[in-house]
């Protein structure tokens, strides 16, 4: 089989932290592009690739069927997990969707999320949240990487069943990223200062007492940030 298909990065970097030999289940899949290339790479022996719409299934199966992967992928109408059964994959993605729906899609199947080796999870939106919900049902974060798509970043994280006690520091900026040295982490990083002080700016020439609470959360971030980078406090 050939192995030529072109991923986004963000795909590119999904596609990498799937554990070898690992079945997947790539949940809200959209055309497929994720489970095709796992399965022609040779890194998945099989997947399942499940979305609630049925438009982008129908793409997605015509997808499977212009790269002969009928045998190995299987396209299957389901609302989260709802229509998985415990013991088809190894390997669940949730990409593409906000952390809120991530969470919901989990809580909703949590036996069935529970049962599997490992989640790879890439959250548009509401991470930190995402993060304490993990934490908080017995999920560990073993691994999280940046990447930029089409200038914008990406957190894609590999969970696996475990206790993890989490600081504020690690469920705003990752336990495992926040160490990371990477230039696109850093740049990640540094836009966030950026823009934390900016709003730190604003908040501090205001005076009612919503504003004085937000900015000594704000000036915590910031200080948190700076820590991160090396840069100590720099609030201003």
């Amino acid at each position: 089989m050939s192995t030529n298909i072109c991923l986004s990065p963000r795909m590119e970097m999904i596609v990498s932290m799937i554990s070898k030999g690992n079945r997947i289940v790539d949940i809200g899949c959209d055309h497929a592009y994720v489970s095709i290339a796992a399965v022609l790479r040779n890194i998945s022996p099989r997947a399942l690739a499940m979305d609630v719409v049925k438009g982008p299934l129908q793409k997605a199966g015509e997808h499977v069927r212009q790269y002969n992967l009928d045998k190995y992928i299987e396209t299957r109408l389901s609302n989260g997990l709802q229509n998985y059964k415990e013991g088809e994959a190894d390997t669940a993605i949730m990409a593409g969707m906000g952390g809120m729906l991530i969470k919901e899609i989990i809580s909703n199947g949590l036996d069935k999320a529970k049962s599997l080796k490992e989640l790879i999870l890439s959250p548009q939106s509401n991470i930190p949240e995402l993060r304490v919900f993990l934490s908080e049902n017995n999920f560990c974060i073993v691994d999280e990487r940046m990447v930029v798509d089409e200038e914008k970043y990406y957190i894609v994280m590999k969970v696996v069943k475990g206790r993890q006690v989490l600081s504020k520091q690690d469920e705003l900026f990752g336990p495992i990223l926040k160490s990371d040295k990477s230039k696109v982490t850093i740049e990640y990083f540094e836009k966030e200062l950026q823009k934390n002080k900016e709003i730190l700016c604003k908040l501090e020439e205001q005076s009612s007492e919503a504003s004085k609470k937000r900015a000594e959360e704000i000036r915590n971030i910031v200080e948190m940030l700076g820590g991160l980078l090396g840069t100590g406090l720099v609030a201003h």
